[in-house]
């Protein structure tokens, strides 16, 4: 099953579990731009859900090119796991100040880093 996050986020007839999916990955991303990484565990802690929905939500995720996978994390007991963290460039965004005497841009990407600033 493939999946477009942002086609599926500006479809008005999603309800019932579809509803549900789309608000758990919109819920994955703002958790990312806040606290940069995260492993499936910590999500699934964090927001009371299933560890095999988390898992489905960050794959479908990842075919979106949304969320990247980091790699393991140093933990020093038990099996290894991965952590996951928003793909930098995978969408961009604008801002642009207006004053009365300038006009200021800036163009930043998902993990906030600022690629362009013109003032």
């Amino acid at each position: 099953m493939t999946s477009n996050f942002f086609k599926d986020l500006h479809e008005a007839n999603k309800n019932g579990v579809a509803y549900k999916n789309i608000k758990l990955k919109k819920k994955i991303l703002a958790h990312f731009a806040t606290h940069e990484t995260a492993t499936i565990a910590e999500l699934s802690k964090t927001f009371n859900i299933s560890i095999p929905k988390i898992n489905e939500s960050i794959s479908e995720l990842m075919q979106d090119k949304l969320v990247k996978d980091y790699g393991k994390t140093t933990s020093t007991v038990g099996r290894k796991p991965s952590t996951y963290g928003l793909e930098a460039n995978s969408a961009y965004f604008v801002g642009v100040q207006v004053a009365n005497d300038h006009l200021s841009i800036c163009l930043i990407n998902m993990k906030k880093d600022i690629l362009s600033k013109n003032e």
